[in-house]
């Protein structure tokens, strides 16, 4: 008996890849205030690995974490940082993975957003309540935070 069979073999090659999902922080913040910024990262690989995570303001950077994530996890990691010392002004928020051993795919390992620095003052007694809620807007829902004052 003599039978011919093809066997067809797919091939995936494993790949080294984190990429920074987003950044989410407020626009505007008084100087002298704890800014919060969340970064979404996520491992889109197919190996465990452990990195050094940089927030920086412009140039200048601002924090470092070192993570551990799983292959396919996604993680949101929380940065305080106290504008104290930084003069008013416009500047570039970003976060900043180094590449992993092996990764190619690295145009995904930083993100920037926008933010301003501003002085606020007020004569008299005034106080600061931050209201956060949820609001749809074109079937997306949008985070909202406004500052009331209440005096």
């Amino acid at each position: 008996m003599n039978a011919n069979y093809t066997l067809k073999a797919v091939f995936k090659s494993l790949v080294h890849d984190i990429a920074i999902i987003r950044i989410i922080s407020p626009a505007v913040i008084n100087q002298g205030s704890n800014l919060s910024i969340n970064v979404t990262i996520e491992n889109q690989g197919d190996f465990k690995e452990i990195f050094n995570l940089t927030v920086y303001l412009n140039t200048t950077p601002i924090e470092i974490k070192t993570i551990s994530l799983e292959s396919g996890a996604l993680t949101t990691l929380n940065f305080i940082w106290n504008t104290t010392g930084f003069a008013e002004g416009k500047y570039v928020l970003s976060a900043w993975i180094a590449p992993v051993l092996e990764e190619t795919e690295i145009l995904d390992n930083k993100k920037s957003i926008s933010m301003e620095i501003v002085t606020i003052s007020f004569e008299g007694p005034f106080y600061w309540r931050s209201i956060e809620y949820w609001v749809v807007q074109f079937g997306r829902k949008r985070r909202a935070i406004c500052l009331v004052s209440n005096y």
